[in-house]
């Protein structure tokens, strides 16, 4: 039985992204796996440092934890293994080690040595699987091994809760609110390249819309989180100026190849509405309706809703379409917006108006008018 090795802390380069400084300490229980190297090593990864920590009884955000993982698979998978590495070569390696302390410390090694872009990365110029985890607030470092070729990545997550020294109640720690994988750029271009298809707008939905959106030609429209740009097509049908955006570059680059009839009735961008800066032509009181298709559940909803109550103008409409989380079933991967947050909607604007779009009532429509 091998004696516990002293983690090694000489990164030759380290971001601090939390505001704690915690010391890694020497670890006490390490568990290793492999993972092919392509893009089912995320998902692998995700079933696996789930299932590790619970067994490890990590006494920390697990869901952090999971995230930052796949987030270091995803990068190493990316950018770590060399084009001309043979098929066989191919594999990804994460390792999930406690401290004394109660840290936790992931690694992910590569086949890559160097790491030129580390800071830029980090900071979201080069990618974002490094920012995402930034913003998670968790420490990461890279270091060139002792032995062997490549780098590894390390990710350092403290504990939720700590033992005062000489006592053996519990401090609670706080943390940085979790940014979930499924609200980042990367997660839905693995989506869209995998095969995903966003639901296709029903002749019922679309009347619906028309409808209750109080549609006139000439309006002018935003689309957040416009898909593939099946919705934003029929819009632009109707005579509306359609600007429609998305996370995803995938399927941005689908929406433009697919739907290039419209002239400038229908435009298509790639943006983040969760991190990146304001797009300049949504100024206030430019727009007149603004649509989220299946999409606002995975929005920054205060951050966004205050936007969009100053980008719409005064008779503006918001129209929301998504599935009540409770009717929705336990294993569905988005399961929309709980009642709460339907109900919570009502605050900044004048009227609300709910109605259905499917016999079980889990799929609606929610309009909001008159932002105040």
């Amino acid at each position: 039985m091998s004696l516990p090795k002293e983690i090694e802390t000489r990164p030759a380069k380290t971001a601090v992204l939390e505001s704690e400084q915690t010391a890694a300490g020497t670890v006490i229980l390490r568990r290793t796996t492999e993972l092919h190297g392509d893009q089912s090593a995320v998902f692998m990864a995700r079933i696996w440092t789930r299932t590790t920590l619970g067994a490890m009884r990590w006494a920390g955000d697990i869901e952090r934890a999971v995230e930052a993982a796949c987030r270091l698979v995803d990068n190493a998978v990316r950018h770590g293994i060399p084009e001309n590495t043979p098929l066989d070569q191919r594999r990804i390696s994460l390792s999930a080690a406690l401290t004394d302390a109660g840290t936790l410390v992931l690694d992910v090694p590569d086949l890559t040595p160097a790491f030129p872009d580390f800071d830029a990365a980090v900071r979201g110029e080069k990618g974002r699987g490094l920012w995402t985890i930034a913003r998670l607030g968790v420490r990461i470092e890279w270091f060139l091994p002792h032995e062997g070729d490549g780098k590894t990545v390390r990710a350092v997550l403290p504990p939720l809760v700590r033992p005062r020294p000489g006592v053996g109640r519990m401090n609670t720690v706080s943390t940085l609110s979790v940014v979930h994988e499924w609200q980042t750029p990367e997660y839905w271009d693995t989506m869209y390249s995998t095969g995903y298809r966003a639901p296709d707008p029903t002749p019922f939905e679309r009347q619906m819309f028309r409808n209750y959106a109080t549609v006139k030609s000439g309006q002018r429209v935003v689309d957040i989180g416009c898909s593939q740009g099946r919705m934003a097509a029929h819009m632009a049908t109707w005579g509306l100026t359609v600007r429609a955006f998305d996370f995803s570059s995938v399927a941005i680059e689908h929406a433009r190849a697919s739907h290039q009839d419209h002239g400038d009735l229908l435009t298509f961008a790639r943006h983040d509405f969760n991190a990146d800066a304001i797009p300049g032509m949504l100024e206030p009181g430019f727009v007149d309706i603004m649509v989220c298709r299946h999409s606002l559940e995975f929005l920054d909803q205060p951050r966004f809703l205050t936007n969009a109550r100053s980008w719409l103008a005064r008779s503006g409409v918001l129209h929301i379409t998504t599935h009540r989380t409770e009717l929705m079933p336990p294993t569905a991967p988005h399961r929309g917006v709980t009642e709460r947050q339907i109900e919570a909607l009502r605050h900044g604007w004048q009227f609300m108006t709910t109605y259905g779009l499917d016999s079980s009532g889990s799929l609606i429509g929610i309009v909001l008018r008159g932002p105040s």
